[in-house]
């Protein structure tokens, strides 16, 4: 998906997909992977690296 995390940046990382995973899903059937099917990686990707811009500008 993009650059790679540090041991201790990697629980937070999951769970800002599983957050996105469960705002975006339709119902609570929905699965994992019929999200990303319908709605594609953007929006995880914009979950998963969303300090990469403050970071940047630091």
């Amino acid at each position: 998906m993009g650059p790679g995390f540090a041991y201790d940046e990697i629980v937070p990382a999951i769970e800002r997909i599983v957050r996105a995973y469960l705002a975006l899903r339709q119902e609570p059937a929905e699965t994992f992977l019929a999200a990303v099917r319908r709605v594609g990686l953007e929006p995880f990707k914009a979950a998963l690296y969303e300090d990469e811009g403050a970071r940047d500008a630091a």
